[in-house]
């Protein structure tokens, strides 16, 4: 919240919020996306569109109650004298989701709310609340600006502009797999690895039938090192490889005792050969949950690694 602050404050913090307009901006030139959770009450702004109480309460659930059975108080049968009964510790004040309380017209909390006033206080009430956040989207869009020009931000929706900053929430399977390469050779010399191995089509059917959205992500994340996947194919810089797990591969060894293994600057994937869906699924699960730290990928060993496993890099 901006109330309370000293002007330096205030500057200070609008400065930070034109520096988080930027880095969306060079998200959507650089396809570098960020993992930004705002609600329609911060997008929609962005892209001159209108904030919306059902907006107002996806995210405080509790913004409008009050107003709403003051507004209604006549319908519901209450009288006059036991309004004002009831309301009269009540004022022409907000408390704003930061904890501060401010006014809703000058003067405001000296004014107490009665039968008379009472629609004024919940047009003034809604239209607070509806533009609560206006100062700091103000700001950020201005920081947007100075990246993707004001005429380009107005031909997004709020969800367009979304994905554009942070990719689609939801993983779409399909998009992945047309960007999908394969490399090495499949346990005792049965071929190359392709998109009609056994052990890879049931991960794409773990994917697309097993997993939620949620865990999609987390995969993602495991592989790639972010949990979104570009808009379209030409967000991608580089395809996924799903590639031979060398160290399960060995005549003696069981693919299913073995975890896969993700190489995320380069966007690979060694999987093992396992024998069934229900022991991938645990595998894969317990990888993604477990194992997030993003690896040294840049490292010579890495690439020594990578070019064993018969990949280009």
């Amino acid at each position: 919240t901006m109330v309370g602050r000293s002007p330096w404050q205030r500057d200070r913090m609008l400065e930070m919020y034109e520096f988080v307009g930027k880095l969306m901006g060079l998200a959507i030139r650089t396809l570098n996306y960020h993992s930004f959770h705002f609600s329609g009450v911060v997008w929609k702004p962005l892209v001159y569109d209108q904030v919306t109480v059902a907006d107002i309460t996806a995210i405080d659930a509790l913004a409008f109650k009050t107003g709403e059975s003051i507004y209604n108080a006549e319908r519901k049968g209450v009288s006059e004298d036991s309004f004002n009964k009831a309301m009269a510790h009540l004022r022409f004040t907000v408390k704003l989701s930061g904890g501060s309380v401010v006014e809703l017209m000058p003067g405001g909390s000296k004014v107490k709310v009665n039968w008379e006033n009472r629609k004024r206080y919940c047009r003034l009430l809604t239209d607070y609340k509806l533009n609560e956040y206006r100062v700091q989207c103000d700001a950020m869009r201005r920081g947007l600006a100075t990246v993707v020009p004001y005429q380009i931000l107005s031909l997004f929706t709020w969800r367009d502009l979304q994905d554009q900053v942070c990719g689609r929430i939801v993983v779409d399977v399909q998009l992945l797999k047309s960007m999908t390469r394969y490399a090495g050779f499949r346990k005792n010399g049965r071929g190359r690895i392709s998109a009609f191995s056994p052990h890879v089509k049931m991960f794409w059917r773990m994917m697309d039938e097993r997993m939620d959205n949620f865990q999609r992500s987390k995969l993602i994340f495991f592989i790639w090192g972010r949990s979104r996947l570009p808009v379209n194919r030409q967000g991608f810089e580089r395809h996924f490889t799903i590639m031979a797990h060398p160290a399960s591969q060995r005549s003696n060894k069981n693919p299913d005792r073995y975890l896969p293994v993700a190489h995320t600057c380069f966007f690979q994937l060694e999987l093992p050969e396992y024998s069934n869906m229900d022991t991938m699924y645990e595998k894969v699960m317990f990888a993604c949950t477990h194992c997030t730290s993003i690896d040294g990928d840049t490292t010579a060993a890495a690439r020594a690694a990578a070019q064993a496993g018969n990949t280009a890099l």
